[in-house]
């Protein structure tokens, strides 16, 4: 019980309650006894009742001397933390400190002195408790102990904390400071460098601390260091957000700096002195870093959001900042994006509403999704048979991954095929050789560049401006993609280019030269944004010319048949 005590938070040590009461009546000459009355009015005291805590303190008192006696000083202490007296309770809990020989009525008192010297703003005081609480933590409470630290940690203001630090790194380390406690402050300082992206602070950690200290926050803190703190405009500098990988988001970056910089090589013309500046944000966690990066090495517009997830870090980015960001997928509700990030993605459920509204005009009755979904209104008049996923792995090797047998039990007519071009493009394959029959595929604008090749299913895509390039549409400037890159430009191909001729002509606006001033870096914002909302060009996924005064695109989705 003495174990499970220590380990244990308010609540779980109330529920001790019971089995304390029944060792000291069943035990009541144990040598252990006094400990347990003393528990009891720890429990007490967690639970508001002072009176009652009290009285367990004094029936502990009445025993002979030792842990039981001292720790009845930690119940008065803790009393005053109640009250909120923690300066008191500090002074009453010092005398105590060294004495306690018992391991577990050690830890109770390191807990209590850190959170009255934390309460009473004794900030070197109770990270010096908060060393000796992890030297008492033995191997069974040391997990425990750590956690606690790091809660009490957070209370500490890194100001205090960071002045800590140089302390135990001083003549070498060799401050008597503990290499947990090193690691612990080192750890929560480098939270709060990541959270309030800190660079000056960030640099000063990773210039001080080596990697092993650091721990997992060492590769965040480096970048961060990096990145370069406030804002600046580089001349004529537009950002472009990458993310590397394997995964979905990779896949789309990819796409889009194909689109971008076949956007910036094809403009013609006279030098115009626009640059791109790239950022790999390396881990989804880290947006917000690449993204400051991109700003302080002087992009003036910055093209992200990738996916819903995405795009609203970029566009709560773009409001705390006033950095104008051009986002290729809409926010995950829905909503409009906050000035002065620009809207240019289109809405997923917009797009299976088009596409389910045109599969009910061609006879369509059963239907099954792949890649997204269907809202109720969407569905109405549909039956919906279980949707196929890319995820899933196949029961068998050579079998489909997609249900095919239940899709022919349920008669499907139809596919809504709302996933990439890999994925579509699987499900069109495996329905057409599982010969069910007369079925129809209609695709989102993710896989949209499928029109471009034959297909073994009468075919049906999302379109949007002159995207997608069909075999009909050889003149489109789409064409001219596929002859310079050997396909066609998928939907964020697309979309990435006319992110990129609508950043490129607003750049055009800017000086050529340099601003690290803030209020001349403002209003250079300011001019990029205003340059965006105003802007006119060819764009190839809407047949409007840009925003005409506001933030979000103007885009008319239709259906086209291309088999």
């Amino acid at each position: 019980m003495k174990q499970r005590f220590i380990g244990s938070n308010a609540a779980q040590r109330a529920a001790l309650q019971k089995n304390l009461l029944w060792f000291i009546d069943a035990y009541p000459k144990d040598g252990s006894t006094p400990l347990a009355t003393v528990y009891l009015a720890l429990i007490a005291v967690d639970q508001g009742d002072v009176a009652r805590a009290r009285a367990f303190v004094d029936e502990a008192r009445t025993g002979p001397s030792g842990t039981a006696r001292d720790l009845s000083e930690l119940v008065e202490g803790k009393i005053l933390l109640r009250r909120g007296d923690s300066v008191q309770a500090f002074e009453r809990l010092l005398p105590i400190v060294g004495k306690l020989i018992d391991p577990y009525a050690r830890l109770l008192l390191d807990e209590s002195i850190v959170a009255a010297a934390i309460g009473a703003h004794r900030w070197y005081e109770a990270v010096a408790y908060m060393d000796l609480w992890l030297r008492d933590g033995q191997e069974d409470e040391a997990e425990v102990v750590r956690r606690g630290v790091r809660r009490n940690l957070e209370a500490v203001p890194a100001d205090a904390l960071e002045t800590m630090l140089k302390a135990m790194q001083g003549e070498n380390g060799r401050t008597g400071y503990g290499t947990e406690i090193r690691r612990a402050v080192v750890a929560r300082l480098a939270s709060v460098a990541l959270a309030d992206q800190d660079t000056d602070l960030a640099r000063r950690l990773v210039d001080s601390t080596d990697d092993q200290s650091l721990g997992e926050a060492a590769e965040g803190l480096e970048e961060l260091a990096s990145s370069g703190g406030a804002p600046t405009v580089d001349g004529r500098t537009i950002g472009l957000l990458v993310s590397t990988g394997k995964s979905q988001l990779g896949v789309r970056a990819a796409q889009v700096l194909t689109g971008v910089v076949d956007a910036l090589r094809s403009g013609g013309g006279a030098p115009d002195h626009v640059r791109l500046a790239t950022r790999d944000e390396r881990d989804t966690k880290r947006t917000d870093l690449a993204l400051l990066s991109l700003a302080s090495h002087g992009a003036a517009i910055i093209i992200a959001g990738f996916d819903p997830a995405q795009a609203d870090v970029a566009a709560r980015f773009a409001a705390r900042t006033h950095l104008p960001v051009l986002l290729l997928s809409p926010l995950s509700d829905g909503a409009p994006p906050p000035p002065p990030a620009f809207l240019l993605g289109a809405s997923r459920e917009a797009v299976a509403q088009a596409l389910a509204e045109h599969l009910k005009t061609k006879g369509a009755r059963s239907i099954a999704a792949i890649g997204g979904h269907l809202t109720e209104a969407a569905s109405r008049g549909l039956s919906l048979l279980p949707e196929g996923s890319c995820d899933a792995a196949a029961e068998q090797a050579g079998e489909s991954r997609f249900p095919l047998t239940a899709w022919q039990k349920g008669r499907i007519d139809a596919l809504l095929l709302l996933g990439d071009a890999t994925c579509t493009s699987e499900a069109i394959i495996d329905t057409a050789a599982g010969k069910l029959g007369r079925v129809r595929a209609a695709v989102g604008l993710d896989a949209a560049e499928i029109a471009s090749e034959p297909s073994p299913l009468p075919l049906s895509v999302a379109s949007a401006g002159r995207f997608p390039l069909t075999s009909g549409n050889a003149g489109s400037p789409l064409f001219g993609f596929k002859e310079r890159h050997g396909q066609a430009p998928s939907w964020f191909a697309t979309i990435g280019h006319d992110a990129a001729v609508l950043a490129r002509a607003a750049m055009r606006t800017l000086p050529t030269d340099s601003a690290e001033h803030p209020a001349e870096v403002a209003s250079r914002h300011q001019r990029a944004q205003a340059s965006l909302r105003g802007v006119e060009v060819e764009l190839w996924s809407t047949t409007a010319r840009g925003f005409s005064g506001g933030f979000t695109i103007e885009r008319d989705l239709q259906v086209t048949e291309v088999r």
